[in-house]
């Protein structure tokens, strides 16, 4: 039986940095007596793959063998778009691209290199140039669509997909 939720936060977490991963967010799910654990895990190198996925749920069969009885395992990564909102996804994307949209509509969306979101405030890095944005006049911060290899070398171009690319 697994114990707390903290417990099993902290042993996921030290699995995943034996990995290589990052715990984006952890969530626990009841719906109809099924028990769901959904974890969201980033890579700092590279987008979240299915295979990873799969080792992160095996791994984690080995260190807590009780997991999978007492919870359907999700394993997900954090998804194109995927919006920030705790103070661990603004910490494990810092150095990433992200799209701020603002409260009014008239303003302008800023796609940037997120530096930092402290004191109510979220600062980003702009054509070399680092902006910042009250956090109070900001609608949402979500991860900005880009090719992975346009990410690794932190490019703040936007790029559009066609159907051909998919």
């Amino acid at each position: 039986m697994v114990k707390s939720l903290e417990l099993l936060e902290k042993t996921i977490e030290e699995e995943l940095q034996a990995l290589n991963l990052q715990l984006v967010e952890l969530k626990k799910l009841s719906h109809n007596s099924i028990n769901t654990l959904r974890i969201v895990i980033n890579d700092p190198e590279k987008h979240v793959g299915h295979d990873q996925c799969t080792s992160v749920v095996k791994s984690l069969q080995t260190v807590l063998p009780d997991l999978t009885e007492d919870f359907n395992v999700e394993v997900w990564s954090p998804g194109v778009g995927r919006e920030l909102k705790s103070e661990r996804e603004f910490q494990v994307f810092k150095g990433k691209l992200v799209e701020i949209t603002f409260l009014e509509r008239k303003v302008k969306k800023q796609i940037g290199i997120l530096q930092s979101k402290e004191n109510n405030q979220i600062t980003l890095l702009v054509n070399e140039e680092e902006k910042i944005f009250d956090y109070s006049l900001i609608q949402k911060v979500s991860l900005a669509l880009c090719k992975p290899e346009e990410n690794q070398q932190q490019n703040t171009e936007p790029f559009e997909i066609s159907v051909e690319d998919i």
